[in-house]
């Protein structure tokens, strides 16, 4: 069983890669890319169109190359002010590993002050350690309400305010429909949705005195395509969190305009994720073909804190992917069945 989810998660990547492939190669022709700097640079919308600099004639770098390239903190095509002058406070859930702590480490390189969540002491700790004075480790079980009130509280008791709460927390399943169980579905629902929830209403009676403030909220494009159907109940669960991040956003759009809500969207990257997943099989995302540098995933969410807009993919990759299936669910739907039964 552990072998077959290996190939199904395999093929579905291997998929995005000869798409890339292909996009690359009319790129080459004269279409529109975005240039091939293996820095993963993002943006998209929410119809999957790339927004930001392009350049005609610059080719598109499909994600195989991204294991080779040297990402710095500062992505191609994202905005550079503020580098080390970030006047903010930043709550991070999720820290002590992955994205959350290269967000915390590049934040802090900004000169933000970062509040890092997570359950794992030691890892959380070193973390801020390597951030140094700006830095507060927080010990936070993220599926508790009351664990994650007190990080508000904390993080307002040691820096006065908070600008910034990033939902970054989460845990992924790889388990079919057929084979789903209550504890497989509560765990979803715990883990990825009411953790953001506890967020959400942790912070924002603070930002709602303010007017001002924004919440990120970390989902996946396996909410948008299914990619890898082992999956299915992880992107489902994102699926509800991009509606959540959507209504809240309008709820707060005509009294406190001041409150911006984002949605980030990453692909596939290299980080211990999959190890740490429920389900049949351990997937180690870092070895997966494709998967985008946790350097990059992170410096998305330091573009969308500096420019806040209501949705962004982590690169353009994942973005024309999402685009792709809206176009042809039904081809792009037999392209990765006929994955599943190699």
């Amino acid at each position: 069983m552990a072998g077959r989810l290996v190939a199904v998660l395999r093929g579905a990547a291997a998929l995005v890669v000869e798409f890339f492939l292909m996009l690359e190669a009319s790129a080459c022709v004269g279409e529109e890319g975005l240039p091939a700097d293996g820095r993963g640079e993002l943006v998209g919308d929410g119809d999957g169109r790339v927004e930001g600099p392009r350049r005609a004639g610059t080719r598109f770098m499909h994600p195989i190359h991204w294991a080779e390239a040297t990402p710095g903190p500062t992505l191609s095509g994202m905005s550079t002010t503020n580098k080390a002058g970030m006047d903010k406070v930043v709550v991070i859930t999720g820290a002590s590993g992955g994205i959350g702590a290269e967000l915390a480490k590049q934040l802090g390189a900004r000169g933000a002050k970062v509040v890092l969540a997570a359950r794992r002491k030691e890892e959380l700790d070193a973390v801020a350690a390597e951030i140094g004075e700006n830095a507060l480790a927080a010990v936070t079980d993220v599926t508790k309400r009351g664990d994650v009130e007190h990080l508000a509280k904390a993080a307002l008791e040691r820096f006065g305010r908070i600008d910034v709460w990033v939902n970054n927390a989460g845990r992924g399943i790889s388990r079919s429909v057929s084979d789903l169980g209550d504890d497989d579905l509560d765990a979803m629902w715990r883990d990825n949705m009411k953790s953001v929830v506890y967020g959400i209403q942790a912070v924002l009676p603070h930002f709602k005195q303010r007017n001002a403030g924004q919440i990120v909220n970390v989902s996946s494009g396996l909410s948008r395509a299914p990619l890898a159907p082992v999956r299915a109940a992880y992107g489902a669960v994102k699926s509800a969190v991009n509606m959540l991040t959507a209504s809240l956003r309008v709820e707060l759009r005509a009294t406190h305009p001041g409150i911006h809500v984002t949605l980030l969207l990453p692909g596939v990257v290299a980080t211990e994720f999959g190890l740490n997943s429920l389900g049949v099989g351990i997937v180690d995302n870092r070895k997966l073909p494709g998967a985008q540098p946790v350097e990059g995933a992170a410096g998305a969410i330091v573009d969308v804190i500096e420019n806040p807009r209501s949705e962004a993919y982590t690169s353009s990759f994942i973005a024309d992917v999402i685009a792709r299936y809206r176009r042809e669910p039904d081809a792009f739907e037999a392209e990765i069945a006929s994955r599943q039964q190699r």
